[in-house]
């Protein structure tokens, strides 16, 4: 796995006004972050246990499997039946529901809601730019994906980015490729 981290070239502006009994405003410093990249992540699934790495930190590249400490997980892999390539965040309902198929508890509560939405874009052409004007209103699954698909995402840590999704054969596997932007205060 190769990472790159580029300097950002943008900063976004966000002013914070917090009012006092006083009627005075105080301003936050602009919020300003790194470009990182890496790729050729894989991710497998199993509905029969838990001990593929299925389960991403964006912000190091590390996979675990969910018998791991997933708290730090960001994204997660499903696979089902009849090649069906999923993205979901750790905290899926619909994950749980496919282990608990097969037996076996995944609990969902201390898990993170990553926000999830499939978006048309060329990943090779991605900007800091279209980072930070991410706005992912969408829930927490990405189903039936395929190979070339780009899927944005925003966590609860509020790091940005975008998904590539790589699938080099029909497999309960799949690599991704990852862009993101990870906000930080000045």
């Amino acid at each position: 796995m190769k990472k790159i981290n580029v300097l950002m070239i943008a900063t976004f502006s966000i002013a914070l006004s917090i009012f006092t009994s006083c009627d005075s405003a105080e301003t936050v410093e602009p919020i300003s972050g790194t470009l990182s990249e890496y790729s050729d992540v894989k991710l497998v699934f199993s509905t029969l246990s838990l001990t593929e790495a299925n389960m991403l930190n964006i912000d190091d590249g590390t996979t675990l499997n969910a018998e791991g400490n997933v708290a730090d997980m960001d994204i997660a892999y499903c696979w089902e039946d009849n090649a069906v390539h999923s993205i979901v965040a750790p905290n899926s309902a619909w994950l749980a529901s496919l282990w608990e198929k097969n037996g076996i508890n995944y609990d969902v509560s201390n898990k993170n809601a990553t926000k999830l939405g499939k978006v048309e874009l060329n990943f090779e052409n991605i900007t800091v730019e279209d980072i930070a004007n991410i706005s992912v209103n969408a829930g927490t699954d990405v189903k039936n994906l395929n190979n070339g698909d780009v899927v944005a995402f925003e966590t609860v840590d509020g790091v940005k980015g975008f998904l590539e999704i790589n699938i080099k054969k029909v497999t309960t596997s799949l690599y991704i490729n990852v862009k993101y932007l990870k906000p930080s205060l000045k």
